[in-house]
């Protein structure tokens, strides 16, 4: 590949990179997203119309031979309306780079590769942790008060609940009480380094923020977001099992649109997973809604809990073949996948035919004046946006099942 200017650099990146790019950010952010139908014919003007069905239709009976027949009453119909969330990946290049490439070709196309790679890998992972979440952006929350925070000059160590979230390089927002903004100076916040076995974070601050003052430290309020993020993430499944309003739809007046949840059964002080909580959930699912379960995922603790489950019996665990030539654990003949950023003791229960990925259309470079790079105002770099407008969609939440707080391993 010969990149010499930003017009063949522009050529690189749409003939060259375009379709393996399309084709790993769709096929490995996750099996959950690999295996969900793509829609864009039910997508209009950036909403999606999602048409839902549910009860039965009134007009089957029984009647005697001159008897009045049963009075026809078709099944009911709503329709879900909601806006598609935009997705952002941005890539960036110092002119400088692009001006030594006349010389270097092969160190330009090396380092465009690797930042590329760099991108993808960390797209894949931002997509599969928000097919998890509930779109509110939400990652995590603050641990403690405020005097809990250990600073210094220029930088302070935070409690969270969970670290597993982040990495250093990482911008954040700190939401405060009110769930409406970000504290005042508490936005995009740089993480400089991550200790995931104290569940602390260290931050990078502005020279002049008083942590005190925009701290309050109320665990239930006081949560953190990826800087921009709020409101603007993916419908993810948690979106699907909690109880607020989903696509629109008043689900505290609509019990067909709510979905299964199984507290797992205590035992003798413990909640361990058991095989008939699992066989329940499957059954639930197919005995209200006619939903055949085909995918089901956990956290690595409970993954960890099923293998321990069989070694208790003395069994071998089951295993199945999936896409793309891998092996993984299976129940009833269902594979079982990990994810890192689902809750501790959950597992889900999914019938992937009941979900789609709405979409205008494919990931594609956005383009200005027909080009792809774009000097940013001021500076010497040019950048380069992939884009995606979509949501994820369930027809089917009550065919969809989660087993919830049971002791991982």
């Amino acid at each position: 590949m010969s990149v010499t200017t930003t017009k063949s650099a522009d050529q690189a990146l749409k003939s060259y990179f375009l379709s393996p790019v399309r084709a790993s950010l769709n096929e490995d952010s996750g099996p959950f997203f690999a295996m969900i139908t793509r829609n864009s014919e039910d997508v209009e003007g950036g909403n999606i119309k999602m048409a839902l069905q549910y009860g039965r239709h009134g007009g089957i009976g029984n009647r005697s031979e001159d008897g009045l027949l049963p009075t026809a009453n078709a099944r009911k119909y709503v329709q879900a309306t909601w806006e598609t969330k935009n997705l952002f990946a941005v890539l960036s290049i110092s002119s400088k780079l692009i001006k030594a490439s006349r010389t270097d070709k092969g160190s330009f196309a090396n380092m465009l590769t690797a930042q590329m790679q760099d991108l993808l890998t960390d797209a894949k992972d931002n997509i599969r942790r928000q097919y998890l979440s509930d779109g509110s952006g939400k990652v995590t929350c603050i641990k403690k008060n405020d005097s809990t925070w250990v600073y210094k000059s220029g930088e302070a160590t935070v409690n969270v609940e969970n670290s597993k979230y982040f990495y250093p390089g990482q911008f954040i927002d700190i939401i405060d009480s009110s769930e409406n903004k970000g504290f005042a100076d508490m936005e995009a916040l740089e993480i400089k380094d991550v200790d995931y076995k104290a569940n602390t974070i260290i931050l990078n601050l502005p020279s002049d923020l008083t942590v005190e003052s925009n701290a309050s430290g109320t665990v239930s309020a006081d949560y953190i977001v990826f800087t921009g993020n709020k409101d603007m993430e993916l419908t993810g499944i948690d979106a699907v099992f909690n109880s607020s309003n989903l696509y629109g739809i008043d689900r505290s007046a609509n019990s067909w649109f709510n979905a299964n949840k199984i507290a797992a059964e205590e035992a003798d002080g413990a909640h361990p997973l058991t095989e008939m909580d699992m066989q329940y959930a499957i059954d639930l699912c197919e005995e209200q809604m006619g939903s055949t379960i085909d995918y089901i995922h956990t956290t690595y603790g409970g993954a960890r809990a099923f293998q321990n489950l069989y070694q208790s019996y003395k069994r071998n665990i089951e295993y199945t073949d999936i896409k793309g030539g891998y092996k993984t654990m299976s129940f009833a003949g269902i594979p079982i996948f990990k994810e890192r950023y689902l809750k501790e003791g959950t597992m889900d229960f999914i019938s992937t035919k009941d979900f789609s990925l709405f979409q205008l259309d494919d990931f594609d470079w956005m383009q200005k004046d027909g080009g792809i790079l774009h000097r940013v105002d001021n500076t010497p770099v040019y950048q380069a946006v992939l884009e995606m407008y979509c949501d994820i969609g369930c027809a089917k939440p009550k065919g969809q099942a989660r087993l919830f707080g049971f002791d991982e391993m």
